[in-house]
């Protein structure tokens, strides 16, 4: 099954600081919390954050 393309949907968790990122079908893309960019292997279930400086560094050169 795949999801059509679409603006991602957004909810706020005031509990935990996060903001988790969702497709229009429901399926959660990502969370965004202090650390960084929150993502889950769909392979193996890891969850990985990957900093906020190396997201914001990856345009430069």
């Amino acid at each position: 099954m795949s999801c059509s393309p679409g603006p991602a949907v957004t909810a706020r968790s005031e509990a935990s600081n996060t903001t988790d990122r969702r497709c229009e079908c429901g399926k959660l893309l990502a969370k965004v919390t202090r650390a960084g960019l929150e993502l889950k292997c769909s392979r193996c279930r890891r969850v990985v954050v990957i900093p906020w400086q190396e997201v914001s560094s990856e345009g430069e050169p």
